[in-house]
């Protein structure tokens, strides 16, 4: 199957990191900055920064996977791969 065909799923893989420095509040409007960061095979690791007026709010981490549509872990679809290069 080419990859163009391919179908594939991303499941975070049961990790995750949030550091709470400043609580937010309900009617702020937050600025969430992204990082695809760190990268295998089959998965990778993505930052998040919060801000509120330029001020850092919230830091996380997510780790996915990449999986068929059986669930079963696949290889990373090149261009995601190529991001990861160009980003991490």
């Amino acid at each position: 199957m080419t990859e163009s065909k391919m179908r594939f799923g991303l499941a975070i893989r049961g990790q995750y990191h949030l550091q709470d420095d400043i609580r937010l509040r309900f009617d702020e409007i937050v600025r969430v900055h992204l990082l695809l960061a760190v990268a295998s095979r089959a998965t990778f690791q993505m930052g998040y920064l919060l801000e509120v007026d330029g001020q850092a709010r919230a830091t996380a981490v997510t780790v996915h996977g990449c999986v068929d549509p059986t669930g079963r872990p696949v290889r990373m679809p090149s261009w995601l791969s190529e991001m990861a290069q160009t980003t991490g």
